[in-house]
């Protein structure tokens, strides 16, 4: 089966993102993200992905460094 990417979409996803991070100026775990993801962004915003990337630049901080927390998160605490 071939992936293909539904760049209206990808785009929306970006632009959703690229937004949700300008929200969180000071955060620590905003501010820790790689200088990678930007460039990633950029691509998606201009349609410019062809396939699907194999282990995005951040990948390795989720097993190993700032966001394992979040690698699988409690949901549980999300409700009262």
């Amino acid at each position: 089966m071939t992936q293909t990417i539904a760049h209206i979409k990808l785009k929306a996803a970006a632009e959703h993102l690229e937004w949700v991070l300008k929200q969180y100026p000071n955060n620590e775990d905003v501010r820790a993200l790689p200088h990678g993801l930007p460039p990633l962004i950029e691509d998606a915003k201009a349609g410019s992905v062809k396939e699907p990337i194999k282990q995005p630049p951040f990948e390795p901080r989720f097993s190993n460094g700032n966001y394992r927390n979040h690698k699988n998160p409690n949901i549980e605490d999300a409700y009262y």
